[in-house]
């Protein structure tokens, strides 16, 4: 698949490529929520080819399934030039227009972490509502940018191949609740059976 050729990037030259490699997002959620932890940390990291060199730079949202909690603090942990941390919606349940990038411009003394897969972003998803659930996450990219090598020159490998991150954060009243719950109910279910003196 050719892509297009574009003169100048916020991340650097760009170069035309009909070259396929495996490119995706992936979550990573600090923590189970519970009334002791009502707030876990939400990182999406990049990954790319291990054919090329660094990870230059792309625009995508972060989605959550409707729910009372929310997103807050967004940051675009590859912050270089023209990037945004994203902005959240009323409800908290989307972060829109994350755009998070490196610079990799040897001449100037600039060059990118090479560390692949590479965290690229992160917020705080918070909530006061304990009711036990599953939030679902994903992503939504427009564009995904990598660098070839080490001379700055990079491409957008984003097609229909590119694979987004699914994932989800866990909602639970309390460590340990179901375990309890599913011991007092059986206890119950015990006292029910015993016959009467």
């Amino acid at each position: 698949m050719k892509r297009r050729a574009v003169a100048l990037f916020p991340f650097g030259l760009l170069a035309v490529s009909s070259v396929s490699a495996e490119m995706s997002f992936s979550f990573d959620v600090s923590n189970i929520v519970t009334p002791d932890q009502p707030s876990t940390t939400v990182e999406v990291w990049a990954h790319f080819d291990a054919g090329l060199y660094a990870f230059a730079g792309a625009l995508w949202d972060v989605k959550a399934s409707t729910d009372l909690g929310g997103f807050s603090d967004p940051f675009a942990v590859l912050h270089s030039y023209g990037t945004e941390d994203g902005f959240i919606e009323p409800d908290g349940d989307f972060v829109g227009h994350i755009l998070a990038g490196q610079l990799h411009f040897p001449l100037n003394g600039d060059f990118a972490d090479t560390a692949n897969p590479i965290l690229v972003w992160r917020a705080t998803w918070s909530t006061d509502n304990f009711n036990p659930r599953t939030v679902s996450l994903s992503t939504a990219t427009n564009k995904y940018f990598v660098y070839w090598d080490d001379s700055g020159l990079s491409s957008d490998f984003f097609d229909d191949a590119f694979d987004e991150a699914v994932g989800s954060i866990e909602v639970v009243p309390a460590p340990g609740v179901p375990v309890v719950l599913a011991a007092l109910g059986a206890a119950g279910i015990v006292r029910r059976r015993r016959p009467r003196a």
